[in-house]
């Protein structure tokens, strides 16, 4: 069973989330929030799948950058 998340976590995240470009935080919550594959994740974005699967990683590496590796490494 997983831990409970701490509320300043969530908050972090959250500020993180705010701090992307809004195309990698749409590809982010569409793929991580709304369980959508990343085609699904390009047509909603109008782009090439390859093009959500770039907003994803550029994401993933902020997020990492402004809330630290291990933070994103917790389930």
């Amino acid at each position: 069973m997983p831990e409970p998340r701490e509320p300043t976590r969530d908050l972090d995240l959250i500020a993180a989330l705010r701090a992307l470009p809004a195309r990698q935080r749409a590809a982010v919550a569409l793929y991580y929030f709304e369980d959508r594959p990343t085609s699904e994740v390009a047509y909603i974005l109008g782009c090439s799948e390859s093009t959500a699967t770039v907003h994803l990683h550029k994401a993933r590496r902020r997020l990492a950058d402004l809330l630290g590796q291990e933070a994103l490494d917790v389930p």
